[in-house]
């Protein structure tokens, strides 16, 4: 279920703003035109975004344009009830136009442009449409003399719960509480991605189980239990594992009945005996995994949505070195809201210079009109934009790396050993190595795969000193020198 949220980010370019809500540039990463449902306008800005941008630049004092990430215009996302048949375009524009008002009436900030985005989402492994239903609201924060008005920590929790109000969406906990950070397009369509390629091949497999009519083996039933253990945790994965169990129980109720078949001497009060235990165990069975999938839902989300997002921001920072040529020794050190801030602030420059690369050039200006305002150099990358396409290789390259010393470790008759990134200790040489994991040697034929994303520094090769110390979700590596190189082969 999507729950009420509304995040606020300061709009350092307001053609990137504008574009990227009226869809003059469209992104590549749009649902198909058969299921969108399309970008509506709620208030047309009409040039105004950046009109109010420069001006009030123009106002703000030096201290202010001296602040890093200043900008007296921010843009907040807000989450909207998914599309349904009570739910139309046309609600959801309703929303977003009353919390514009009680928004307006609560800051005294004023709303200068707002559209509603029902064409972001993914294609799920059924093949059926999820919608990143969400609402871009730009809003001038400051009064006629361009200072900022401030908005205490009282106000903005008023605000959300006022959010959780109009979109009729559950209101979460605190961030403070439960740790959770903005989840952008980026993170959407990188869960959607992750989901389909943890499910696909189990459901393929469990399919294929199905259909057998020949008699089941012990190796038949082997399956089915480790595909129970790879399904079992998120809602998904929880009813494919039901259908294995309920595999189970029809299996065994046909063994039955046709033991009492051949016995000869089974009367029909018998057969309805059998049918009535069979059809209780399965009611039993329903009953107990929707108590496991709420249990396994809460808890899945708490311990890993962190982890996850962590990783997220350190591959897109790789792919934005590799890739893309930016320099990202400044972020190396930081984590949590701090690498996230980097990491988007990042996407925004090379975003900003290929849109700048795409624009025509703009008509000199007069020389009055120049006098009043001088042009400052550009201070994005020069690097172009990255695609869905290019994310999707990433997540490509980095589920082939991971299975790839897998195998490696499987061919060695090695075990591969858990890791606790909140508190475990490592030691042993790293004996293999690519550009996102490596692989550890512990001793006795076990060994640890790191994500190179998680470790303070990148491990040297056979280094028998080599020791991975994990706090808090950050590895920190300990050895004789650092290195690179190596793959499993």
């Amino acid at each position: 279920m999507r729950g009420s949220s509304v995040y606020f980010k300061r709009i350092s370019s307001a053609l990137h703003a504008v574009s990227h809500a009226s869809r003059e540039v469209p992104p590549e990463y749009l649902l198909p035109a058969d299921v969108s449902m399309g970008t509506h306008v709620v208030i047309d800005d009409h040039g105004q975004v950046q009109k109010a941008l420069d001006h009030k630049m123009h106002l703000a004092s030096r201290q202010a344009k001296a602040t890093k990430d200043y900008s007296p215009l921010w843009e907040g996302v807000i989450n909207l009830p998914s599309p349904s048949p009570d739910v139309t375009p046309e609600h959801q524009v309703e929303i977003v136009r009353r919390w514009c008002k009680q928004y307006e009436a609560m800051t005294g900030h004023k709303v200068l442009r707002a559209d509603v985005h029902l064409d972001e989402g993914y294609i799920d492994a059924t093949g059926h449409a999820q919608y990143n239903a969400h609402a871009h609201v730009m809003c001038d924060r400051t009064d006629d003399k361009g200072k900022v008005k401030k908005l205490t920590s009282t106000v903005l929790r008023e605000v959300q719960n006022m959010t959780a109000e109009v979109t009729t969406l559950q209101r979460g906990l605190p961030a403070k509480q439960t740790q959770r950070r903005h989840v952008g397009h980026h993170h959407f369509r990188f869960d959607a991605e992750k989901n389909r390629l943890d499910l696909e091949k189990p459901k393929a497999d469990l399919a294929r189980l199905q259909k057998k009519s020949k008699e089941w083996s012990d190796a038949d039933l082997a399956k089915i239990k480790d595909l129970q253990d790879k399904l079992d945790g998120e809602p998904a994965r929880q009813a494919a594992a039901l259908a294995a169990q309920k595999l189970q129980l029809d299996e065994q109720y046909r063994q039955d009945r046709a033991a009492l078949k051949a016995s000869g001497e089974a009367k029909q009060a018998d057969y309805q005996a059998l049918k009535k235990a069979h059809d209780g165990a399965i009611e039993a069975l329903k009953e107990s995994n929707k108590k496991v999938t709420a249990l396994t839902q809460e808890n899945q989300r708490l311990q890993t949505e962190n982890e996850r997002l962590e990783a997220i921001s350190r591959i897109t920072l790789k792919t934005l070195e590799v890739d893309f040529g930016v320099d990202i020794k400044p972020a190396e050190k930081l984590k949590g809201e701090d690498l996230e801030r980097w990491r988007e602030a990042a996407e925004d420059k090379v975003f900003e210079q290929q849109l700048a690369e795409m624009k025509p050039p703009a008509p000199a200006k007069r020389p009055a009109e120049a006098q009043k305002r001088p042009v400052e150099a550009p201070k994005t990358p020069k690097a172009p934009s990255p695609s869905p396409i290019q994310e999707k290789s990433l997540v490509a390259r980095f589920e082939a790396s991971y299975r790839a010393f897998l195998d490696w470790i499987k061919g060695k008759n090695g075990v591969v050993v858990d890791l606790d990134t909140q508190q475990s200790d490592h030691f042993g040489p790293v004996v293999q190595l690519d550009d996102l994991h490596a692989v550890q040697s512990t001793g006795r034929g076990r060994y640890a795969v790191h994500e190179l994303g998680k470790l303070d520094q990148v491990p040297a090769l056979n280094d028998s000193r080599t020791e991975v110390h994990y706090r808090g979700g950050v590895g920190q590596v300990k050895g004789q020198s650092l290195g690179r190189g190596g793959r499993a082969d």
